[in-house]
């Protein structure tokens, strides 16, 4: 959480429950790279984090901040070469979802 907090300074004011459902959102990111990497398939990972990212937006969040916590990491997990993919494939979706086209036309 510090190295988080480093690069997203709003983190430090949040609330416990705030602080409580972040953890638990980076958790869901462990969670889901590691089933991704389980099964080897990286969509499995970029898929919840295109869900992960609308969640975030309606709790005021910037899905910016998935790219941060992906950089965060790969750091640590630099001796990984598969996370590393599914997390470079995760920062790419979200080039994709910043687009005016992301996102239209799934459902």
């Amino acid at each position: 959480m510090d190295d988080l907090s480093q690069r997203f300074p709003a983190l430090r004011g949040y609330t416990p429950l705030q602080r409580e459902a972040t953890e638990f959102d980076l958790g869901q990111i462990v969670e889901f790279l590691c089933a991704g990497l389980f099964v080897d398939d990286p969509e499995l990972f970029t898929t919840f984090l295109d869900w992960l990212r609308v969640v975030l937006a309606t709790r005021g969040v910037p899905a910016s901040t998935v790219d941060l916590v992906l950089d965060v990491y790969e750091q640590q997990l630099y001796d990984f070469p598969r996370a590393g993919a599914h997390l470079a494939a995760g920062r790419g979706r979200q080039a994709l979802a910043a687009s005016p086209a992301g996102g239209e036309g799934r459902g």
